[in-house]
């Protein structure tokens, strides 16, 4: 019987290298969803690339790691007890988007200033993508 890992997170000190590295690569193999902690970016921009993770991408000078909601927590108070500055938040990201044309969004913008006016609103979120 194979085992396996879906569902499961799991946090990786040194995971550029050695023992860590061969144990995230096993995790990952396995279908964990793994958090890799190391202290030299550049080797662990290469891991990131050796293991084929998904969901990581660097922005300028800040790195979006997308994970699923109920993981925010505990993946931030993971870094943040191995003194990593997390100045992240929660943002939902669609699955799907949907094509908008220019003249349209302007109907959608106003709907949406609408919504966010109403005091029982907390959060307008939407899947637009604005043609070309």
């Amino acid at each position: 019987m194979e085992s396996t890992l879906i569902g499961k997170t799991a946090l990786v000190g040194g995971s550029t290298q050695g023992i860590g590295k061969a144990t995230a690569k096993l995790l990952a193999d396995k279908g964990a969803s793994i958090i890799l902690l190391a202290r030299n970016i550049g080797k662990l921009k290469k891991t990131i690339l050796e293991l084929n993770i998904e969901n990581f991408e660097e922005l300028d000078d800040e790195y979006q790691l997308l994970i699923e909601p109920e993981d925010f927590s505990q993946i931030t108070k993971a870094l943040e007890d191995k003194n990593y500055n997390i100045e992240g938040d929660l943002s939902l990201v669609p699955i799907n988007t949907i094509t908008v044309s220019s003249q349209d969004l302007d109907q959608i913008i106003t709907l949406i200033d609408i919504l966010e006016e109403n005091e029982d609103v907390q959060k307008v979120h939407t899947n637009l993508e604005v043609a070309d």
